[in-house]
């Protein structure tokens, strides 16, 4: 009789659902949800408003906090969450978008392997642009072909996005001068209002908006979506073979959005629970009309599809990774 009892007992804990037992884990529990950047651009701006709407969605309610940790072009949240969070659900990371690309390249400070992160999805895919000042001798890019002194153009810091678009567009050609150091778009903008650049790279999104739309800044290019029907896209343009390689491989994690990952070996259960509570979220009226106030439009993708393009990436021919760190002036 006894030994019934305890072989009862063990089948109902083993199959108790998986969602009762993560409800019982997330209950009284905190969640951080870490962004690669300083406050005011739009990765911070979607990682507090899924903190404000994504918990209603997990089993327990467990409160969710967000914590900047800037640095690096990303690689010191991304070496943080992989080496140091444990790997229990309770921490989620908005990487910048190519945090592959330093993998592929060998990138010396990489602590990571983009192919064994958890990940949870992407929040939305956006077109990419460069928008140059209207008043400018620069018309269209093959302008910046021919022009005798390069066009100052802002960024954030090496390994970032913006950064690594301008001097992907050096290596192919473009006379661009890269002026770095900026926290975020709105920093870039602020400096492109002060006359510091006469360009600036970024996603169409937030605060890039209101500018192009008022005719303040001139899109010259796009990347991972068709906004504007007479600008050219990257791959448009006249460029050798390998420039457009390397441009294909940029532009894959930018049509995939910005993923959201966790650090490798989180529990299933908890995994299927946070992606679902992620989705609901990002379909949830209060999260929409408050992401259209801020001009951010959520897309989501699922967590195979932004996995996929990452696996893409890391599988690039060894000829395309030597070009690309060439590119980026990896050491």
């Amino acid at each position: 009789m006894l030994y019934q009892v305890f072989v009862f007992l063990l089948s109902v804990i083993f199959f108790w659902p998986f969602e009762l037992r993560s409800q019982d884990f997330y209950q009284g529990k905190t969640i951080r949800i870490v962004n690669y950047s300083k406050p005011g651009d739009s990765y911070d701006a979607w990682a507090r408003l899924l903190s404000r709407h994504m918990s209603r969605y997990i089993p327990g309610n467990p409160a969710i906090i967000v914590e900047n940790l800037p640095g690096a072009g990303g690689l010191i949240a991304l070496n943080d969450v992989y080496t140091r969070a444990k790997p229990d659900g309770l921490t989620l990371l908005f990487p910048p978008r190519h945090f592959a690309i330093p993998q592929l390249v060998g990138e010396k400070n990489v602590r990571y392997d983009a192919n064994k992160l958890t990940y949870i999805g992407s929040a939305d895919s956006e077109a990419y642009i460069l928008a140059i000042r209207p008043s400018h001798i620069v018309k269209r890019m093959e302008d910046l072909r021919k022009i005798a002194t390069p066009v100052s153009c802002s960024a954030t810091g090496k390994g970032a996005t913006s950064n690594d678009f301008l001097a992907l567009l050096n290596w192919a050609g473009f006379k661009i001068k890269i002026v770095s150091g900026y926290a975020s778009k709105g920093e870039q903008l602020l400096a492109y209002q002060r006359g510091e650049v006469d360009c600036v790279p970024g996603s169409y999104s937030g605060s890039f908006i209101p500018p192009v739309e008022k005719g303040e800044l001139k899109p010259l290019v796009q990347m991972a979506g068709r906004i504007f029907p007479d600008v050219p896209d990257i791959l448009d343009l006249e460029m050798n073979n390998d420039a457009k390689s390397l441009f294909k491989i940029f532009s894959a994690p930018l049509r995939v959005g910005r993923p959201v990952v966790g650090p490798p070996g989180i529990p299933v259960d908890r995994v299927e629970i946070l992606r679902k509570a992620f989705e609901q979220a990002l379909r949830d009226p209060a999260l929409l009309a408050e992401a259209k106030k801020q001009q951010l439009e959520p897309a989501p993708l699922p967590a195979e599809e932004v996995a996929k393009a990452q696996r893409e990436i890391l599988s690039q021919p060894e000829k395309i990774a030597r070009a690309y760190k060439e590119a980026l002036e990896i050491q």
